[in-house]
């Protein structure tokens, strides 16, 4: 084994310590013929999470921010501190699936053009977790606003956003790929620049991916390794909370990189879909009890989604 650090994995965690540690364990147990090394940074968590990281798993480094930073500038954090010619940006809720470590760096050791990999990704109950999707356009708002892309999700003019028309056992050149585990060239970074911090969460891998096309690399997605990802902290769904956050990184990405007209376009169709899933929501929560309080938490924030559009730009 080379004493070269090869593979730098960087997870950047709030209050994740009760998926953390079988995270770690994931990493730990695998044995790829290169040198590797874990950096956590951990953003003012209140749980036991950097003292259960010292404890089980000294050989990780620990980065102890005295607040929560957000995840594009803790990736940031672990960046500037790391010795690896490659960078995986992991999630804390994921468990990697042996030997996917090995079978990342070597598929992108062996492909010169790959600037980007992920993984397959499969949910807890082992079903497969989407990943390798395309930009946002406004024919896909448009589609989903229809819900087009869920009647005829394999169709490839109503289904472009999530691909499902794709084999997800083969190899796939994508827009981007999920970042719950994201492996780069380190070269590209110091090249185009690490994540952008204005993206507090969501969208930060969607933009570098956006940036690292742009100056010619390929992004490809990689079924022949996998893990296994909780995904919404384990909740299963997005929130009223997480679909604002969401949105409002949507929109800075659309800002950051389309033109004003799309951005308008883009900006009308989102009001739409938005109210018309708060009012799917409302209703299905009326009579599915079993779910109620999801159907009405995402109704709510759908709503809360359609009042942000509506708010000027440069908020």
């Amino acid at each position: 084994m080379s004493s070269t650090i090869k593979l730098s994995i960087v997870i950047v965690g709030y209050n994740s310590a009760q998926f953390l540690q079988n995270c770690l364990k994931s990493i730990f147990s695998q044995t790829p013929p290169f040198q590797l090394e874990v950096i956590v940074v951990d953003n003012a968590s209140t749980d036991n999470s950097v003292s259960l990281i010292r404890q089980h798993y000294p050989q990780t480094k620990i980065i102890s921010n005295e607040e929560n930073k957000g995840f594009a500038c803790g990736n940031n954090q672990g960046i500037c501190q790391s010795l690896g010619q490659y960078i995986l940006l992991l999630n804390p809720d994921t468990v990697v699936l042996d030997p996917a470590l090995e079978r990342l760096v070597d598929y992108i050791e062996a492909t010169p053009d790959v600037g980007a990999v992920g993984p397959k990704i499969f949910n807890l109950d082992g079903s497969l977790q989407r990943t390798g999707v395309s930009f946002p356009s406004v024919w896909n708002l448009i589609v989903e606003v229809f819900f087009l892309d869920v009647i005829f999700p394999k169709s490839r003019l109503f289904g472009r956003h999530r691909r499902l028309y794709e084999d997800p056992n083969q190899i796939n050149e994508v827009d981007y790929v999920q970042g719950s585990c994201l492996l780069i060239r380190k070269n590209i970074l110091d090249d185009i620049g690490s994540l952008d911090e204005s993206f507090f969460i969501f969208f930060e891998e969607t933009d570098l991916c956006f940036r690292l096309k742009k100056a010619g690399w390929n992004v490809l997605y990689f079924p022949d390794a996998s893990i296994i990802h909780y995904g919404r902290g384990g909740l299963g769904y997005y929130d009223d909370v997480s679909l604002v956050q969401f949105h409002r990184s949507y929109l800075r990405f659309i800002k950051k990189h389309y033109s004003i007209i799309h951005q308008y376009l883009f900006r009308c169709v989102l009001f739409i879909r938005s109210l018309v899933r708060s009012i799917t929501l409302s209703f299905a929560g009326l009579f599915i009890g079993s779910r109620r309080e999801e159907f009405f938490s995402r109704s709510q924030g759908y709503w809360n989604v359609a009042l942000l559009t509506l708010k000027a730009f440069d908020e």
